[in-house]
């Protein structure tokens, strides 16, 4: 019983240090994510702190990526359409397979006569579909947003911004890190903030 109730407090402990971490993460990108958009005159920019299911992160990066190419000059990129459709797709898609799941495990343990190789299955088969469904959303999602952030880096400092994306793809705890330093930060290349805005 005491080795059960040791197993059970270590596990709690790193169910609990993996959630502050995340929530800490969650925070310190939402705070990078803000103070940019909010400086460069974006005005949905609030929406950053959609810690929780990450369509507001996402929106306010391709909108900030999309600003620096309307400054820059650059043809339309649309990245903060492509990212909350993404974003919101996946979250669906997940959702959905949450659901199921939970419906099917719910049937299992109310009802002793229900088809317990017919649940497995069932759930094996949710699993692997879900997984066909968001494995295409999750590459389109990923490759949209390290090229917004590549964008969001150069717009503050352009000299290091291949290095921060490196770095956040292959260390991603680096990313909310390089927000924090750069959230006060423009590249010298960047219209006044205050001259243009964009209208999402």
């Amino acid at each position: 019983m005491e080795y059960y109730s040791i197993y059970i407090i270590i596990y709690a402990i790193c169910i609990g240090y993996s959630f502050l971490l995340s929530l800490a993460i969650g925070v310190c990108k939402a705070v990078g994510f803000q103070s940019i958009a909010k400086r460069r005159g974006i005005e949905q920019h609030a929406v950053a702190w959609d810690i929780l299911f990450g369509i507001g992160p996402a929106y306010v990066l391709g909108a900030i990526s999309d600003d620096y190419s309307r400054r820059m000059g650059e043809r339309e990129t649309n990245h903060r359409k492509w990212l909350l459709g993404l974003s919101v797709a996946a979250n669906v898609v997940a959702t959905a397979m949450l659901l199921l799941s939970l419906i099917l495990m719910s049937r299992v343990l109310s009802s002793l006569r229900f088809n317990i190789p017919f649940a497995v299955s069932s759930l094996i088969i949710i699993f692997v579909g879900t997984y066909l469904v968001l494995l295409p959303l999750v590459v389109a999602q990923s490759v949209f947003f390290y090229i917004a952030l590549y964008k969001l880096y150069k717009s503050c400092d352009s000299k290091n911004a291949l290095l921060y994306l490196l770095l956040s793809i292959f260390v991603s705890v680096c990313m909310p890190v390089f927000l924090l330093i750069l959230r006060n930060k423009d590249d010298k290349r960047l219209t006044a903030p205050d001259e243009c805005t964009l209208n999402a």
